[in-house]
């Protein structure tokens, strides 16, 4: 107590530990080493102009008030690395723990490859402003069974920039409370959770290889693209002000549980079937997939506006779980088209299916469509049935109706069953 301690620069080596509280700021300039572990105390700023190499757990604090933290050299750490300053942190150089925890009360940037064995955690805007930055050099990288990657910035104001990787094992999660999460660079972990304010990928899609996502933003827009191989499971693709756009581009299989948005609604799959086994909401809806498109047992479909559907076959609506309302309705398959829908049923664009089996709690309509084209059997059920109004074409054709039918079809009319 009572000492006055300032070095021009600095270095250290010791085979014990080392413990240096400096009342100006700190420069590392030479090669230096702990052995037992390292605490760097600075009133002020503190960089690593040389590289650290400690064996143990090392703590550098930089200012409580102001200072920031420069990492220009490598930081190797047997032990967990905690990084604390009261303004900025920023990577330029390695770093290679077993925990990395990196606490700002302003911006923290990675420009460097920051690898721990068990967890990474980056806290910008402790003081309720800061952003993160992860440059296109910059990595986050956990490398064990069960490790996670956490990012959050400032609950006042803090965006997420992601342009370089960043990977777990298990679980990545992304919190940008008061601002946006966007960039390419890849999120790849098993299970990715990301949790913004005005956007995820609104101004740059964020780039994604997981088997379990969920994306929730209050506003915004969200655009997502994943390029997994395997099976994916979306719980959760939510905003409360704006569009969703989720890409499978890897191929697998998709099932989504929970989106929502205010406005468009746009998913597809590449490579493999979809399940919409939740509930979807959107103003409109443009679904894709190469192979089947379902809504499992328990789905629900509100669309006030268009629902369009392009896969390889499309079974909507027909479980006693699912309650399916569109607008209008638009749909595009090689396969057979089954969609059950519990108000009028208006077809409109141009429509093709294989086969086609469209039922209706109310009537079922093409008064706004350029075409409906059915390869094989067309099967109709509603209160009224009005077709044929753009170009209508059926191989054989099925109708039940308590009311009125009118049909009127460009090529021969065969009708088929129980009329």
């Amino acid at each position: 107590a009572g000492n006055t301690v300032n070095f021009g620069t600095l270095t250290f080596n010791s085979a014990g530990s080392v413990d240096l509280t400096e009342d100006s700021s700190m420069l590392i300039s030479g090669a230096s080493s702990a052995g037992a572990g390292l605490d760097l105390v600075s009133a002020s700023d503190v960089t690593l102009a040389a590289s650290v190499t400690v064996v143990g757990d090392t703590n550098i604090t930089a200012g409580t008030t102001v200072g920031s933290i420069d990492v220009n050299a490598k930081l190797n750490g047997s032990g967990t690395i905690l990084l604390d300053a009261a303004e900025e942190i920023t990577i330029a150089a390695s770093i290679d723990p077993t925990i990395v925890t990196l606490n700002a009360d302003d911006d923290i940037t990675v420009n460097a490859a920051v690898v721990a064995s068990d967890l990474i955690t980056v806290s910008a805007g402790e003081d309720g402003s800061g952003s993160f930055v992860l440059g296109s050099s910059g990595s986050l990288e956990t490398t064990d069974s069960g490790s996670d990657v956490v990012v959050t910035t400032g609950t006042g104001s803090g965006e997420i920039t992601l342009s370089g990787t960043t990977t777990a094992l298990d679980q990545v999660t992304m919190t940008a409370a008061s601002g946006s999460i966007n960039g390419s660079g890849l999120v790849s972990s098993s299970a990715v959770d990301l949790n913004a304010f005005s956007g995820i990928g609104d101004a740059t899609f964020v780039s994604l290889s997981s088997s379990t996502v969920t994306a929730d933003t209050v506003g915004g827009d969200i655009d997502l693209s994943n390029n997994l191989s395997t099976a994916v499971d979306v719980s959760s693709l939510t905003t409360g002000t704006g569009s969703v756009s989720f890409s499978q581009a890897g191929g697998g299989d998709l099932s989504t549980l929970t989106v929502s948005a205010s406005g468009a609604v746009a998913l597809s799959n590449a490579a493999g079937s979809m399940s919409l086994s939740g509930t979807v909401v959107g103003n409109t809806l443009d679904v894709t997939a190469s192979g089947s498109l379902t809504d499992g047992s328990d789905g629900d479909l509100a669309i006030a506006g268009l629902a369009e559907f392009t896969a390889g076959s499309v079974d909507l609506g027909n479980d006693a779980g699912n309650t399916v309302n569109f607008g209008t309705l638009t749909f595009s398959s090689s396969g057979s088209v089954s969609i059950s829908e519990d108000s009028s049923l208006d077809l409109v664009g141009t429509n093709t299916a294989g086969s086609a089996d469209l039922d209706s709690a109310a009537g079922v309509s093409d008064a706004s469509a350029t075409s409906v084209d059915v390869t094989g059997l067309l099967d109709v059920t509603g209160t009224t049935v009005v077709l044929g109004s753009g170009t209508f074409n059926a191989g054989t054709l099925t109708f039940n109706s308590s009311g009125s039918v009118s049909i009127s079809e460009d090529s021969s009319l065969d009708l088929v069953g129980t009329n």
